[in-house]
């Protein structure tokens, strides 16, 4: 092989290299309405920025206001809340390519638990979100209450568009587990090729209808910013029940 050639395939090598080495940093635009439940008002905004820094073992998804950062290689599940500067964390646990969360939150005594069953059904729409073409597709829930047939989901997803999110698919599998409705939902998600580029919600309330819209619009690889997967410095940590007493609980998306 003549040696002019010897450059070119090394700084092809190191390219790949860096490439599968950098992270995935994916911003996105959230629309969604606040409303009381439970005697707490929840946090919506419009317009509200969100970054989600993706690594091969590692996320941080933060809207200004509160952060998650989930560190498999730590096994833990941190939440971050930047007005109060106080965070928690929850440990985790691996069988086989399934995570747990060792903190569980059982409904209060006679309350019902009950369960959304779901599946995908293809919508049979195309249409262009920021620069990708996106097929829609719904999800049709169903429970014992009827409480699922109130909730429309419609996740938009890019087939061409390429992200290494395992952990961030790991990340909201937990938080849905959280939920006494269950993951089950968030699983029919996963199943879909591709990466969402635009999850549109809407619940009807006994007064109102509340929506919920988050949009990607940039996705950029880069080396993510010294310490981003650390909790930050001079942030005071909380009992995890406090914090979810305190601030309510994330949503998966």
């Amino acid at each position: 092989m003549p040696s002019r050639w010897i450059p070119t395939l090394l700084s092809l090598c190191l390219l790949s290299a860096s490439s599968l080495a950098a992270d995935v940093l994916l911003t996105k635009k959230r629309d969604a309405d606040e409303f009381g439940f439970q005697d707490r008002v929840t946090q919506g905004a419009k317009n509200q920025k969100v970054e989600i820094w993706i690594g091969p073992d590692r996320v941080r998804r933060d809207d200004g206001r509160t952060a998650l950062i989930l560190r498999l290689d730590q096994k833990k599940l941190y939440f971050i809340n930047h007005t109060d500067r106080t965070w928690s964390a929850t440990d985790l646990r691996q069988k086989g390519t399934r995570w747990t969360a060792t903190a569980t939150f059982l409904p209060p005594p006679g309350q019902e638990v009950w369960r959304w069953h779901a599946k995908t059904e293809p919508t049979g729409e195309t249409r262009k979100v920021g620069s990708w073409q996106a097929a829609g597709h719904r999800i049709a829930l169903t429970s014992e209450t009827g409480m699922a047939e109130r909730v429309r989901l419609v996740w938009w997803v890019a087939s061409d568009l390429r992200v290494d999110d395992a952990a961030w698919r790991v990340l909201t599998s937990l938080l849905a587990s959280f939920d006494p409705a269950g993951e089950e939902w968030v699983a029919a998600v996963q199943t879909i090729p591709g990466h969402p580029v635009l999850f549109e919600q809407a619940v009807q309330q006994p007064e109102v209808e509340v929506t919920l819209r988050e949009e990607l619009v940039a996705v950029k690889e880069g080396e993510a910013p010294a310490g981003l997967y650390e909790v930050p410095d001079g942030y005071r940590v909380i009992d995890l029940a406090a914090y979810r007493e305190a601030y309510g609980w994330p949503p998966p998306l």
